[in-house]
């Protein structure tokens, strides 16, 4: 499968490879033409690129299912071998960084807003490097994660290993999480949480479910689980699991996607408030990053159990469709010879501009190792 991708990014027509968390298989998609094509009812059926905002020239970008070749991968086909990582040298605060977080500080003690997530990119030499190869290190180092390799003529091309999903549709039956806070992992266990990220946390918990009842889902069906803390990478992040039932004839997508994307976790609470400082104060364009990617409307076959004696229950097959959604996050974009890493972290009325600096440090050295 590696060596057709390969080509076909030699051919320079358009893919994407990538392995759903703990999962021991490899799956892709190449797109026959370097047309782009953008989805517009999220009832069609492919694999879905969205970027953080839409604008008329950054739009969500599909891989078609009928215009691609799809096919799948056992891992351990794959002859992968670790490399060894050179931890980044200590960097202090840039003044404009700490700048960013005080303004972001002064306007919260204000009151109207609670939360933003404000990032930054860090760029590294990339030449020589292959994506594919990066690739192949990711999937080694994080198989907890949603790893990925996007590429497209005319858009570039994105590599990540991300800890969150979005959304995790399987028939009736809807799955997503909030993530929030991190701590670097030193080889300890035993976790303590600060009230700021218990806050945090509960912004993003909070703000789901209510997006999930504006979008139509009966709040009685909706369960949300106790905090857990799990570890990605080299990072542990608060987890908390919310599940909800779809009752599948009124359900729009499209609606739910545009209602919860972006989220707390990503942007800010509220998210009008956060959005506006983010484009006015960041210095740069998120593009993709931050943005959700992965299978929509993916058609799933399941075989009826054949020793059931009933002549009706095994002439038919169950089919059912599964939307897997991923916030794209430890990301990177390769461009110019360049590897474009992008890192975040949420600012709340507790942050210290320095914790914050560190933070966003640490989750650098997650995504650089496989540099």
């Amino acid at each position: 499968m590696l060596n057709d991708l390969l080509k076909h990014y030699q051919k320079k027509l358009p893919f994407v490879a990538f392995k759903v968390p703990n999962a021991n298989k490899l799956k892709s998609y190449r797109q026959e033409d370097d047309h782009i094509y953008h989805p517009e009812t999220y009832t069609e059926n492919g694999f879905v690129f969205a970027p953080f905002s839409e604008t008329d020239t950054l739009k969500t970008i599909l891989f078609p299912s009928a215009r691609c070749k799809i096919e799948t991968l056992e891992l351990s086909a794959l002859d992968i071998t670790s490399a060894a990582s050179k931890p980044i040298s200590a960097e202090s605060l840039p003044k404009s960084y700490s700048s960013l977080i005080e303004t972001a500080l002064d306007i919260i003690s204000i009151g109207a807003l609670k939360k933003v997530v404000l990032s930054k990119p860090f760029i590294f030499n990339a030449e020589n490097l292959q994506p594919l190869s990066i690739f192949e290190k990711m999937l080694l180092t994080y198989p907890s994660a949603f790893v990925y390799c996007w590429y497209h003529p005319k858009v570039g091309t994105w590599i990540g290993a991300t800890p969150e999903t979005l959304l995790n549709i399987q028939g009736n039956k809807l799955s997503t999480m909030s993530l929030a806070g991190t701590q670097k992992y030193d080889g300890e266990t035993n976790i303590t949480w600060q009230e700021k990220e218990l806050d945090e946390q509960d912004i993003v918990t909070q703000y789901i479910i209510e997006k999930l009842v504006d979008s139509g889902i009966n709040i009685d069906s909706i369960i949300s689980a106790e905090i857990d803390t799990i570890r990605a990478g080299n990072l542990w992040h608060l987890q908390t699991k919310i599940e909800a039932v779809l009752e599948l004839h009124k359900f729009n997508l499209k609606n739910l996607l545009s209602n919860l994307h972006p989220t707390p976790a990503i942007c800010g609470k509220p998210k009008d408030l956060a959005l506006d400082f983010i484009n006015t104060h960041e210095d740069y364009n998120r593009e993709y990053y931050t943005g959700f990617l992965g299978e929509m409307n993916a058609i799933k076959v399941r075989e009826r159990n054949k020793r059931v004696s009933n002549v009706e229950n095994t002439a038919y097959k169950n089919v059912t469709k599964s939307t897997q959604l991923f916030v794209n996050l430890r990301c990177m974009q390769l461009k110019d010879e360049e590897a474009i890493i992008y890192v975040g972290g949420g600012i709340t009325k507790d942050s210290d501009p320095e914790k914050e600096w560190q933070e966003l440090l640490a989750k650098l050295q997650t995504v650089k190792s496989v540099l």
